[in-house]
């Protein structure tokens, strides 16, 4: 019985399994919560990247949802595509456990990676409910859960690739689209929160739409070589559609992009998702946030620095 038991502690290290006494007993807890399907995970689990950090979250799940669990557990596409998603990344881990209800997303692959029209789409839709009235906390909640949803869906395919090398760069113009997408709905909240909590109607509709904000990606995101865990470095650029008074037309714009970059990461029930660092700006950190086109303009033809103009062949 002692040989037996050794070789199966030796088997499950070549698995990857660093708990080894644990994963017996953590292996029949799955057995007991989802039958027969849990027996057939085991290939799965230990094609993770690690298996254990799969398996405890797969014991979470499964007491969170069974019958989802089940389910994909069933099936050997499925199946993989989880437990490498979980064994890959604590963080969407973490937001499976806080939405159960998204399990689901994984029962089918994804072929291909959703367009940024489609990705924002997506997210406006999830945030719209909440714009009218305008509820701020929902607002940002629902944003940031709809872009996850979107993420787990890029993360899935990208774990279950049987060339992730040559996907790579389809995953990091994914991850730099997705992030476009979810700075394009935070406007659109930033835009509602400025009319309808401005003090005594301070900003009126018109005001606050006669503004183009452009958010100017730059680095990683504006190359669209994005990964999973960067910042998102931009610039701001801001013109009035009718030419009405520049002073005016910066407070307001300089008003949206502070409430944009907290709907991105400001504190929320939902975790923010990374940060908006506005710092390639002309000047930096002492520099205006918001800047007109000419005011960049004269900023690069007088004072700027090689790196500056070297760091302008990523925008987009």
């Amino acid at each position: 019985m002692a040989n037996e038991r050794a070789f199966a502690l030796s088997e499950l290290a070549q698995y990857g399994f660093a708990d080894l006494g644990g994963t017996f007993a953590k292996l029949e807890q799955l057995v007991a919560l989802v039958g027969d399907p849990a027996r057939s995970s085991f290939a799965s689990l230990s094609g993770a990247q690690d298996p254990d950090q799969a398996l405890n979250s797969l014991l979470f799940l499964a007491e969170k949802d069974r019958a989802t669990v089940k389910k994909l557990l069933k099936k050997p596409d499925s199946a993989e595509r989880l437990c490498k998603l979980i064994g890959a990344s604590s963080a969407l881990s973490d937001f499976l456990n806080r939405h159960i209800e998204q399990l689901s997303l994984l029962e089918k692959p994804d072929k291909s990676f959703a367009s940024l029209d489609q990705m924002t789409s997506n997210i406006n839709s999830a945030v719209s409910p909440h714009l009218i009235p305008l509820d701020v906390p929902s607002a940002w909640a629902a944003l940031r859960k709809a872009y996850r949803c979107e993420l787990l869906l890029i993360a899935a395919r990208d774990v279950t690739s049987e060339n992730p090398e040559l996907l790579l760069p389809e995953v990091a113009a994914a991850l730099a689209d997705l992030a476009g997408a979810a700075l394009e709905v935070a406007i659109t909240v930033a835009r509602n929160e400025l009319v309808q909590t401005s003090e005594h109607g301070q900003y009126s509709s018109e005001e606050v739409s006669d503004v183009a904000l452009a958010v100017i990606a730059m680095g990683k995101c504006g190359a669209r070589e994005l990964n999973y865990i960067s910042d998102v470095d931009v610039i701001f650029l801001a013109e009035s559609k009718s030419g009405a008074d520049q002073t005016r037309m910066l407070e307001i714009a300089t008003k949206l992009a502070n409430r944009m970059m907290r709907a991105i990461d400001g504190t929320s029930s939902e975790p923010g998702l990374w940060q908006v660092d506005a710092n390639l700006r002309p000047e930096g950190k002492t520099g205006a946030l918001v800047r007109t086109l000419d005011s960049h303009i004269a900023y690069y033809e007088r004072w700027a620095e090689s790196w500056e103009f070297q760091a302008l062949l990523k925008a987009r």
